[in-house]
C-alpha cells in the first residue's frame, strides 16, 4: 500500500490540506466569536454525499468567512497535478466507485466523452426517448445541442442522426479547407512565422 501523501489544497492553501487517498484536513485556526477569540483544532473533514443522482463526494470548508464546497475528486486531482480544470472537463472514477477518491482512481475526460460513456436506454447514440413511443434525434453542433427529428421509431431517428452527423462532418471538413486556402489564413501563418 502506498504511503499517504499530503499537500495544501490548491486555491485554499492556508485553510486545508488533501491527501492522495482523498482525505481532507482543515487546519487549526483562531476565530473571532463576539469579543473573544477561540482556537479551532485541526480536523479531518467529514466527506458528504450529494443528494442528487450523481452522488459526488464533497466537503465544506470556511474560507475568509464564507462556506465553500469542495468536490473531493476534483480537489485531489487538481492539487496533485497542479492545475485548475474548467467546466468542459469532469472527473471519472476508474473503478466506478464514487466513494474512492484516491488519486490513482481518478482520470479527467471531457463532458462530451462522459456523455458517450453513459448508458443510453434506446441503445443508439444521439437518440433519446422523449415520451410514450416517441424518440428524438439530437446532435451537438458548434457547442449547442440541436433536436434534429422526433418520431415513433428509434431506428428512424438513428438514421436521421447518422445523416446529420455526416453532414456536420462534411461541413467541418469544407470549413477547414476553405480556411486553410484563404488569404487570411495564409497571412496568419506568415505572421506566426515572423514572430518565431
Amino acid at each position: 500500500m502506498k504511503k499517504e501523501i499530503w499537500m495544501p489544497v490548491k486555491g485554499f492553501e492556508e485553510f486545508a490540506k488533501v491527501s492522495n487517498y482523498g482525505n481532507i484536513v482543515r487546519y487549526g485556526r483562531w476565530v473571532n466569536s463576539g469579543t473573544n477569540k477561540r482556537y479551532i483544532k485541526e480536523k479531518i473533514l467529514t466527506i458528504l454525499k450529494s443528494k442528487d443522482s450523481y452522488e459526488y463526494r464533497h466537503v465544506i470548508i470556511h474560507s475568509n468567512g464564507k462556506k465553500v464546497t469542495l468536490n473531493v475528486a476534483r480537489t485531489v486531482y487538481e492539487t496533485f497535478n497542479d492545475i485548475f480544470l474548467n467546466n468542459k472537463f469532469c472527473m471519472v472514477h476508474i473503478d466506478g466507485n464514487k466513494g474512492n477518491c484516491s488519486l490513482e482512481n481518478l482520470k479527467v475526460i471531457s463532458r462530451r466523452d462522459k456523455q458517450n460513456l453513459l448508458p443510453n436506454v434506446t441503445g443508439f447514440n444521439g437518440v433519446n426517448k422523449c415520451g410514450d413511443n416517441q424518440y428524438t434525434a439530437s446532435i451537438v453542433f458548434e457547442g449547442k445541442r440541436i433536436t434534429v427529428h422526433t418520431c415513433d421509431s428509434k431506428e428512424d431517428c438513428m438514421k436521421i442522426y447518422e445523416l446529420a452527423k455526416s453532414l456536420i462532418n462534411t461541413y467541418e471538413k469544407e470549413k477547414l479547407s476553405i480556411l486553410q486556402n484563404s488569404k487570411l489564413h495564409n497571412k496568419i501563418i506568415q505572421k506566426q512565422n515572423r514572430l518565431k
